[in-house]
């Protein structure tokens, strides 16, 4: 799985959502700071991620990370980076309200359309 100790050390520089009318500047400041630290990361959150599968007796079926390739992990890696970033740059009297988000790209395509 993702190593929490280079989460938690990366997302600590990240730019914080302090007031949700800036939500345009941090948003800038955000994707600059996302583009420069991983652009795996910058993908995951415009394209989408998906997960890694293989074909299992007739059917594809998703791998469990232990299975994955190092470039597979390397991807699952920036999608777990990604998502947590966001969550934990928003302020805390929003959270809650983008809690059910799993991927980075649904909780970033809906920020960019609720503010």
């Amino acid at each position: 799985m993702v190593r929490m100790d280079n989460v938690s050390e990366t997302v600590k520089n990240w730019p914080k959502l302090i007031n949700v009318k800036q939500y345009a500047v941090w948003k800038e400041e955000f994707e600059v700071f996302v583009k420069s630290e991983d652009t795996r990361m910058w993908s995951c959150m415009i394209d989408g991620y998906v997960a890694p599968t293989r074909r299992v007796e007739g059917r594809v079926k998703v791998i469990s990370y232990e299975k994955m390739d190092e470039s597979e992990k390397l991807v699952v890696d920036a999608e777990k980076k990604a998502l947590a970033a966001i969550k934990m740059s928003l302020p805390e009297g929003i959270k809650h309200t983008f809690k059910k988000f799993g991927t980075s790209r649904e909780l970033w395509e809906t920020l960019e359309k609720h503010y």
